[in-house]
């Protein structure tokens, strides 16, 4: 089926299906389609003008060769979208039979090519935006049910006294019970003015706890600065479309210079390319690139004339940044969570030489992504591109891997160790072969779980393990579909979740530590 929905695509989307009905001469294929009696020079003569409206022109035969429409593979869709159309025992729409077969395509490509329906679209805007209609609630499953962990500060919860603690267990009627964590967030938003009723259990009170509250706009700053010990501590939860401003802003209140700066990208999905470079940007007085980009016809992209377009429009006198930006020791913690525009970030101070980097092992997410839209409501992110580290490195698959390696507690890791080479049809990284890949993750997972790599088997050794290797903790990570080291994860005994940059923060204590010249403490592997 793969094969067709991508003629599909090119053709009924090129073509628009609502102009077929002006083919002269013939049934409109929509017609066609309902009754499904479309004869093959009827189909024929329908694709011929679809091949033709796609293209343009019949013009030349240069543009038919690379149009390349096999008839075949058309018609055997035509059939498949009737049959859905008039058959399937649920009625469906042709935008939701389109809007299946889009998705079949997208499936085919990386984990990170997807369809956009219009309210994944309104997600996405609101990520890179930092702003949504809601209640201001950070929620988190405990015990099966839905926890407050924190109303935040000035929000609608926290006007209306809800707490810490509190469980959820009706929203606008409906018990969360059998909600899941994300349908509960989608149902919890809304439009700013419109009210949530909320049922809350709170401990020490008998009887639930009633609340009608009106939503508000919602502004999330993925930038939060703090004095520790006199080293600035920078916490950047995602790379959105003010956070560059908003972080030099911080910067420019600072009155002391501190010892040290120490930039926390731990759990940072990343986001915006443009805002990681003007970022890493701050901290490096080089004017080699941050980050280049390759595509697949070879194009290089170093971003230098983008940097300049973003500077020039951002709200930040340059002239009043501190130059301790680029001089005093610093420090970049990452985790297994740190992927893509963190890990340029932090890719760029390693190889700089300008921080030393301190956690385990990112995520290993070294493409590049574009949003395009497909109509007013719905587009696909699609991979465009990989992008290398001012050495020329891919860390696509790989992760960037720790100047220091700590685990996440001190009892040692709390994360799941689900990274990019887990995903299926995950890119490979095109530095390397597949036997080189594999080397590598296998002494960086043995490294990860503070165990010696295995020792390279001869040729007869290795082809006779194959199978086993591939199922066992050789340390080649395996989809996550097959019974992997992230599914078989459980977090250490003694691990407990804990806040970024807190007292109970080990990683940070150690990051500390380290600027101070004192001890790491590397912390122990899971038992």
């Amino acid at each position: 089926m793969k094969l067709f929905i991508k003629f599909f695509f090119l053709t009924f989307l090129g073509a628009q299906i609502n102009v077929l009905a002006q083919v002269p001469a013939q049934k409109a294929p929509s017609e066609m389609l309902e009754q499904g009696d479309a004869t093959s020079e009827e189909y024929k003569n329908t694709f011929d003008y679809l091949q033709y409206d796609a293209l343009g022109s019949k013009a030349t035969e240069q543009a038919e060769e690379e149009a390349n429409f096999k008839y075949e593979e058309l018609r055997r869709f035509a059939l498949v979208f009737a049959n859905i159309r008039n058959r399937y025992i649920e009625k469906m729409t042709d935008r939701e039979i389109v809007d299946a077969a889009i998705k079949g395509l997208m499936d085919d490509l990386d984990p990170h090519s997807v369809y956009l329906d219009a309210e994944d679209m309104a997600d996405l805007q609101e990520e890179t935006e930092g702003e949504f209609g809601g209640l201001g609630i950070e929620m988190g499953m405990s015990k099966g049910k839905i926890k407050i962990i924190t109303p935040i500060e000035d929000t609608p919860a926290s006007k209306a006294g809800l707490l810490p603690g509190d469980l959820i267990t009706e929203i606008n009627g409906q018990e969360t019970e059998k909600m899941t964590l994300s349908e509960i967030v989608k149902t919890v938003r809304g439009e700013p003015g419109t009210k949530v009723n909320l049922v809350i259990e709170r401990k020490g009170n008998e009887k639930p706890l009633e609340f009608n509250i009106t939503r508000e706009l919602i502004h999330i700053d993925s930038i939060k600065t703090d004095m520790i010990e006199d080293m600035l501590y920078i916490r950047i939860s995602q790379f959105q479309q003010n956070s560059y401003e908003d972080l030099a802003k911080a910067i420019l209140k600072i009155e002391k210079a501190p010892k040290a700066i120490i930039l926390d990208v731990r759990n940072n999905p990343g986001g915006l390319l443009n805002s990681a470079v003007l970022i890493a940007k701050l901290f490096v007085a080089t004017e080699k690139p941050i980050v280049t980009t390759k595509s697949r016809d070879g194009v290089v992209e170093d971003y230098a004339s983008m940097l300049a377009e973003a500077l020039a429009r951002e709200d930040v006198d340059q002239a009043k940044l501190p130059t301790w930006l680029k001089t005093a020791p610093m420090v970049v913690l990452i985790n297994v969570g740190s992927a893509s525009a963190s890990e340029i970030v932090a890719g760029a101070m390693q190889d700089f030489q300008r921080a030393k980097i301190i956690g385990n092992r990112s995520f290993g997410k070294g493409s590049v992504q574009i949003v395009l839209n497909i109509d007013d409501e719905t587009g696909m992110k699609l991979t465009t591109s990989r992008y290398y580290t001012p050495k020329g490195r891919s860390i696509q698959a790989l992760g960037i891997t720790p100047d220091i390696q700590v685990t996440d507690t001190e009892y040692g890791d709390l994360f799941p160790p689900a990274r990019e080479s887990d995903l299926d049809d995950h890119l490979k990284n095109d530095k390397l072969s597949d036997k080189e890949s594999n080397k590598i993750l296998e002494k960086k997972a043995a490294n990860d779980e503070g165990k010696e790599a295995p020792k390279e088997k001869t040729s007869s050794e290795s082809s006779k393990d194959t199978k086993m290797k591939s199922d066992t903790k050789s340390g080649i990570v395996p989809p996550l579909k097959s019974k992997s080291k992230a599914t078989d994860f459980k977090p250490a005994k003694g691990a407990k979740s804990f806040k970024f940059g807190s007292a109970e923060d080990f990683q940070l204590q150690q990051a500390i530590n380290f600027l101070k010249g004192k001890p790491v403490i590397n912390g122990p592997t899971n038992k």
